[in-house]
């Protein structure tokens, strides 16, 4: 079994070459596609794919959105210490 991992800008996605074929692996909401977000909940854990999309859009100091293209960044945020 072959396993691939794409990390998107915007969405990620992974899937494995198995029996001579493609599969697409869900996420834990059975979607394939997984918004590349990363956020810290209310409670300071931290959330990823959609759930994270949505706190990051109405909390935006506890998000990273376009979470691949910040690689390599340091920003100083109290939420992200």
């Amino acid at each position: 079994m072959i396993v691939g991992i794409d990390l998107g800008t915007t969405h990620s996605l992974v899937a494995r070459w198995y029996q001579s074929e493609t599969q697409l692996a869900p996420n834990s909401l059975g979607e394939f596609l997984t918004p590349s977000v990363l956020a810290i909940g209310n409670e300071g854990q931290v959330l990823v794919g959609k759930s994270a999309r949505e706190r990051a859009l109405t909390h935006p100091n506890f998000g990273r959105l376009n979470v691949q293209t910040q690689h390599g960044h340091c920003k100083r945020n109290s939420a992200w210490q």
